[in-house]
């Protein structure tokens, strides 16, 4: 590959030449060699698409989120930010299309949005971490405050333990003696006791380098009696919402009980 060209003659056929942002493959007609610029399918079968897009935030002077999004530009005015593929111009912040970003085939595929919280109390110490909590609103299109929903999933892990994406399921009275619930709400605090170690090898990583879980790591059908509880200087919590329904979540406090480790 070359990012300058020079002279195309010294180049073999087929190599792969960058100029000017454009992606090229040097050619040969009638014994001249010229330069045909890749299309958008030839180029994914040169390069693995592993991009993602990264906000800045100017009163923290800091990098704060990841997106799913990639665009190829980004443009705004004073209260709109638009963004394009190449394909179509869109619209960001619209209301009622949340997590909602260029099209695959015909539709918008709904992305999960979520938040990492990192709790280190004492960090010399180690400590058992028994409950996450958080207080949040959820809001439909309406303004109606749904009081009975929250996030959707909450993933924990540590340096060793991960208790894969957990499924969350209200407390309530129809299902309190089954005991077939993870989360309640105590006057508007949410919580999760209800989590345990499922990595299946400890040698193995269960998150990737993009900060996916490697669900082939995590067991889930882990006998009872190898579940551990999370003992460890700090734990993180992922607080996901999917975005299916397109309501509005507002996540106002989160927290972690936990206790010195006896050992």
């Amino acid at each position: 590959m070359s990012d300058t060209i020079t002279d195309i003659n010294s180049l073999n056929v087929g190599t792969l030449v960058l100029n000017d942002g454009a992606y090229y493959t040097v050619q040969i007609a009638g014994g001249v060699k010229y330069l045909r610029q890749l299309t958008e399918a030839e180029l994914s079968t040169y390069f693995e698409n592993n991009s993602w897009t990264l906000s800045y935030a100017l009163d923290t002077n800091s990098w704060v989120s990841f997106h799913d999004y990639y665009p190829s530009v980004m443009v705004n005015t004073r209260n709109i930010l638009f963004s394009s593929d190449y394909k179509r111009l869109y619209k960001h912040n619209v209301k009622d299309k949340y997590a909602k970003y260029y099209f695959v085939g015909s539709s918008q595929p709904v992305y999960a949005s979520y938040v990492d919280a990192v709790f280190n109390p004492e960090n010399v110490f180690t400590k058992v971490f028994s409950t996450v909590n958080w207080v949040s609103k959820t809001t439909n299109a309406a303004g109606t405050n749904l009081h009975q929903q929250t996030i959707t999933d909450l993933l924990i892990y540590n340096s060793y333990q991960c208790s894969g994406s957990l499924d969350l399921t209200l407390k309530s009275s129809s299902n309190a003696e089954a005991l077939n619930y993870n989360m309640y709400n105590r006057e508007g605090t949410w919580g999760v006791n209800k989590f345990r170690d499922l990595v299946n090898n400890t040698a193995n990583p269960f998150i990737d380098s993009e900060l996916n879980v490697i669900s082939s790591n995590i067991n889930s059908n882990k006998p009872w009696y190898t579940q551990k509880r999370f003992i460890d200087k700090f734990i993180i919590s992922r607080f996901s919402f999917d975005n299916v329904s397109q309501n509005s979540l507002y996540l106002y406090d989160v927290s972690a009980n936990m206790r010195l480790s006896a050992r």
